[in-house]
């Protein structure tokens, strides 16, 4: 069975932001029952540099900062996964 799953999460400052370093794990786990077949991860304002790795307890990660003036930022996590 194919799932198509979307996450957002949107964060608004009360003031203008210059910097911010963030961290997110956004994208399903390969594991015995499920695949992670296709994963999109999209962030605005566009991030100035992004590394993606894998942590510790083998989940993936994306590292991104943001060195321009903002007052929003949205991230969206779109993938495919397919569970047996």
């Amino acid at each position: 069975m194919r799932f198509r799953i979307t996450h957002l999460t949107k964060y608004s400052y009360a003031g203008a932001v210059s910097l911010t370093h963030n961290v997110v794990r956004m994208r399903p786990r390969n594991h015995d029952l499920q695949s992670c077949l296709w994963h999109e991860l999209s962030v605005l304002p566009a991030p100035s540099n992004r590394n993606d790795g894998i942590d510790y307890f083998g989940n993936h990660t994306s590292y991104f900062s943001l060195q321009e003036s903002h007052r929003q930022l949205a991230i969206a996590a779109h993938s495919e996964v397919d569970l047996t």
